[in-house]
């Protein structure tokens, strides 16, 4: 298999992996593709599409016809392939037992205690394992996994829309900032999100409903911080169809959906309790306080600021001073301005 080659199909493995963004829980998004060494020819795809479900690696071997073969050929996947059993079978035991003689890699597993182990144990069954990729794009696609198991916290995606002269709002006012084309894309982020969170000021003032809407059936888990239990059932959130996980201090509190007994002023503890509950990854949108102390902690890893070029507020809430970051990505949408920001410090 030629390096060009290599790149082709490992790319189009992460473009698979892609797929599931925000549905696989703290499970990585994994893509996997089984081919013909010798046509090249592509004869099975699949990805990991969902927390405790079968791993990229089967969702590939399955989707050939139980009566064809496929020994002898290469299976190419965007991380290396787990070689433990939990609550699916080890994929490495699935490769050796379908006779794939080769088996190339993009990532190998983040987690120290594993990284290469199963590379090791393929190479000593026969297998040819080829070096690891380690592209940019793969890199991209494992970093919330990676966040998740070294920092043992979900991964956090800040969102927040400010004006041409760096106005989030008005009190007690709402006030449309981003316009329909920039909403259109925050529905796709929060699709490809697991959860999506708030404070209580933005839940009282809004009085979002936090779903997404663009065009298919996975809606984000509501993550609501109500620390002394303030707020109204009467709230939309709380009759959407998907259930809310509550953070609150307040045991007396009959929320529909999830209670989590923690305070959501300790933001690092109240993180950690998150990913305790399976969260792998939340969109934070929230005021300018909220940002504030999520930037004093370091507690973020991509921040998208949505800035409507043509609207001056003139007064009202001010937008928090934004880290430097790294810029990754420039935006424009009509009259927005959309600038994506990877905090580097959390490499």
């Amino acid at each position: 298999m030629t390096d060009q080659y290599r790149k082709t199909i490992l790319r189009r493995c992460n473009e698979l992996a892609l797929r599931a963004r925000g549905k696989t829980s703290t499970n990585p998004n994994v893509g996997a593709i089984i081919l013909n060494p010798t046509t090249r020819k592509i004869r099975s795809e699949g990805w990991h599409q969902s927390f405790g479900g079968p791993h990229a690696e089967i969702n590939a071997i399955q989707g050939i016809h139980k009566k064809e073969s496929i020994k002898g050929n290469t299976i190419a996947v965007s991380l290396e392939p787990c070689n433990h059993s939990g609550k699916t079978p080890a994929c490495t035991r699935a490769i050796l037992e379908n006779k794939i003689t080769q088996v190339v890699i993009d990532q190998v597993d983040p987690d120290p205690r594993m990284q290469s182990q199963s590379l090791e144990l393929l190479r000593k069954q026969g297998v040819d394992v080829s070096p690891p990729l380690s592209s940019p794009e793969g890199d991209i696609v494992l970093q919330p996994f990676r966040i998740n198991l070294l920092k043992k916290r979900p991964y956090i995606r800040l969102k927040m829309a400010i004006s041409a002269d760096r106005f989030i709002g008005r009190k007690n006012e709402q006030v449309k900032i981003s316009n329909a084309l920039s909403n259109r894309w925050v529905h796709r982020i929060r699709n490809e999100t697991q959860a999506i969170m708030a404070g209580t000021n933005t839940l009282l003032n809004d009085n979002p409903q936090f779903t997404s809407r663009y065009g298919n059936e996975h809606q984000p888990i509501p993550i609501l911080l109500d620390r002394n239990g303030v707020l109204p059932s009467h709230l939309r959130v709380f009759h959407n169809r998907t259930r809310p996980i509550v953070v609150t201090l307040n045991k007396e509190s009959d929320y529909p959906g999830t209670r989590v007994y923690k305070d959501p002023h300790d933001l690092s503890a109240t993180f950690q309790s998150l990913y305790q509950h399976n969260i792998g990854s939340i969109l934070i949108e929230g005021g300018s306080t909220f940002f504030t102390s999520l930037f004093k902690e370091n507690l973020w890893d991509e921040l998208m600021i949505i800035q409507n070029s043509t609207l001056n507020l003139g007064s009202g809430i001010l937008a928090p001073e934004f880290p430097a970051g790294e810029s990754v990505q420039d935006i424009k949408l009509g009259s927005d301005n959309i600038r994506c920001i990877k905090n580097s410090k959390c490499r």
